[in-house]
């Protein structure tokens, strides 16, 4: 029992290796008093979900970036959450955003994309505020006139997902309308 909450063990074991591991932060989860001594040691997989908690839950912007600036080194999912995070503040982070479109493939970002949507699902509802006023992307992504060039379509003549921007304008819209 004290190997598993020593300070090494703590700071890295992989929480994302559990489906549910977003709801641990809740007073109700089994996981709870691990969870927060995660947090204490800066486990990246921690410091994703009280990121999350700390955006969606208790609409703390500046926190949340902060939180999953740390996590982005090791989960690839808290490196999208930033990026979507540092767009909603309206500050983009252009240079994180060309080095993971650099970094992961199309089908790689759609799967990050899932991901870090079923984690917000997962989060309780909220209960004030909103972030859709203040949420920044354009009305469609500058690679659409490419697309339409290039006749890429996938279900209808507006309805384009074919490249990493497309998938950051859904993501961005998407988590829109559930905040």
């Amino acid at each position: 029992m004290v190997a598993v909450f020593s300070p090494d063990c703590v700071k890295s074991v992989r929480l994302d290796k559990t489906r549910d591991f977003v709801y641990w932060f809740s007073l109700d989860s089994v996981y709870n008093i691990f969870f927060w001594k995660c947090v204490k040691a800066k486990n990246p997989y921690a410091l994703y979900v009280w990121s999350l908690v700390s955006a969606f839950l208790f609409f703390d912007i500046e926190e949340a970036i902060e939180l999953a600036a740390y996590a982005k080194k090791v989960y690839p999912v808290a490196k999208l959450l930033y990026i979507m995070l540092k767009s909603l503040g309206g500050k983009e982070d252009h240079e994180v955003y060309s080095k993971f479109k650099k970094r992961y493939n199309y089908e790689e970002a759609e799967g990050f994309c899932e991901t870090l949507k079923f984690h917000i699902r997962m989060l309780p509802p909220n209960r004030f505020g909103t972030y859709s006023e203040t949420w920044c992307f354009t009305d469609s992504p500058m690679c659409w006139e490419s697309h339409q060039f290039l006749d890429e379509f996938n279900g209808g003549p507006y309805i384009v997902e074919r490249c990493i921007d497309c998938i950051y304008f859904y993501l961005s819209r998407d988590i829109m309308e559930m905040t």
